[in-house]
């Protein structure tokens, strides 16, 4: 994925209409300042965001980057589905075409 990732930005960048950005999640360990003790730090959007968001012409959009095998996780299925039912426009993308679909509907204000 991380592969085809990089194309679709790379791509997406080609066009001057869109600004996108990598959306990466997760978490990580530090040391709490008590002892022996550590806390947890998570950073990014939210569970599930989606690997790329951006805006085109004034609209947003969100793309999940996935290879041909990649499945999406309820985490991500969650977050998307979340941007569609507030009438952006978001997708899983396989192929850097499917990505370039999804912000040519975001374009034409298609969610």
């Amino acid at each position: 994925e991380a592969d085809l990732l990089r194309d679709i930005r790379i791509a997406l960048g080609r066009d001057p209409d869109v600004i996108c950005w990598r959306s990466t999640t997760g978490a990580t360990q530090e040391r709490d300042p008590a002892p022996g003790r550590t806390r947890t730090i998570c950073y990014g959007i939210g569970v599930g965001s989606a690997d790329l968001i951006g805006i085109v012409r004034g609209a947003f959009f969100a793309i999940e980057v996935k290879s041909a095998s990649g499945r999406v996780s309820p985490a991500q299925r969650a977050w998307l589905d979340l941007v569609a039912r507030h009438g952006a426009t978001c997708g899983i993308a396989r192929s850097v075409d499917d990505a370039l679909a999804i912000v040519e509907r975001a374009k034409r204000g298609r969610s």
